[in-house]
């Protein structure tokens, strides 16, 4: 079974890496393996995250036995960001503050096929209320405001090019998250703090090889099949 590791973040420009503990979820049931990172990103920076490539004699150690092929691929990205935000009244007057994000989102990339997401959106927003002069409001503390996105988004079945997913190293997809900006309909001081995280995931759906054996039985089944109707169609 494959160990999990636990790397260090690296950061280079104008691209960061990030390196964080990978987890596998293996169904059996239905021939498929995923193997999920999970990590902050920053804000315009794509930072690269390594995954697992599809290793035969993992499935070989979790099925038991037998010979396995890789059939199909789909990278998936499902993101979130959560903010703390906060608002001081410098004006000499109450106001009526409110705020939300505007534009921005997630997607990924996966170079070696040309494969590009469609972009994961996000919406926080929070209604302060009145605040008079020279108050100072927060949210998001200690509880950050959260928005989960508007639901994952992936690759859709990858099934060209499966032999640059095969092997006992990584593949490497690209995470981006764009900018996005703050409408807060109100003068004053404000401040917000943006976390950004995202698990990125690729899912490998395999087959298993019929043993010499029995493949030569159904061969000669079919054999002695298509004899049968031979004769019969003789008659």
């Amino acid at each position: 079974m494959r160990k999990l590791f636990a790397h260090t973040l690296v950061i280079t420009l104008p691209f960061s890496c990030v390196f964080g503990s990978e987890t596998a979820a293996w169904d059996l049931a239905n021939n498929t393996v995923t193997y999920t990172v999970s990590s902050t990103f920053g804000r315009n920076t794509p930072t690269s995250v390594s995954l697992s490539q599809f290793d035969a004699s993992d499935v070989a150690l979790q099925e038991g036995s037998g010979e396995y092929v890789l059939s199909k691929v789909v990278l998936t990205l499902n993101g979130s960001i959560s903010a703390v935000l906060s608002y001081q009244n410098t004006t000499a007057s109450s106001q009526d503050v409110a705020v939300q994000n505007v534009g921005g989102g997630s997607y990924f990339t996966y170079a070696p096929l040309g494969v590009t997401s469609a972009t994961e959106n996000y919406s926080i927003q929070h209604n302060f209320g009145t605040v008079a002069s020279g108050a100072i409001v927060t949210a998001g503390d200690p509880t950050p405001l959260q928005a989960l996105g508007s639901g994952a988004v992936s690759s859709g079945f990858i099934t060209s090019d499966l032999s640059s997913f095969i092997g006992s190293g990584d593949i490497s997809t690209v995470v981006t998250f764009a900018s996005m900006f703050w409408d807060w309909g109100a003068e004053g001081l404000k401040n917000e703090t943006l976390v950004r995280s995202a698990d990125m995931s690729v899912t490998y759906y395999y087959d298993v090889v019929p043993e010499p054996s029995t493949s030569a039985l159904a061969c000669l089944g079919s054999a002695v099949l298509l004899l049968r109707r031979r004769r019969a169609a003789a008659r």
